[in-house]
């Protein structure tokens, strides 16, 4: 297992392409928690803005 793991990491670091997110992270928790729409996400956001400023 461990050999078939490293020869696809090989494999796949000869020509490595760069990931673009196409889709913001609230989009994303929403269709997760389509009712709930993220509030959490809301809360945590403004929390960690108040408690750096």
């Amino acid at each position: 297992m461990i050999a078939a793991i490293e020869e696809y990491i090989a494999l796949h670091n000869n020509h490595p392409k760069p990931l673009d997110w196409t889709t913001k992270a609230k989009e994303i928790l929403q269709k997760i928690h389509p009712r709930q729409s993220a509030p959490w996400f809301k809360e945590q956001r403004s929390s960690t803005a108040t408690a750096s400023s």
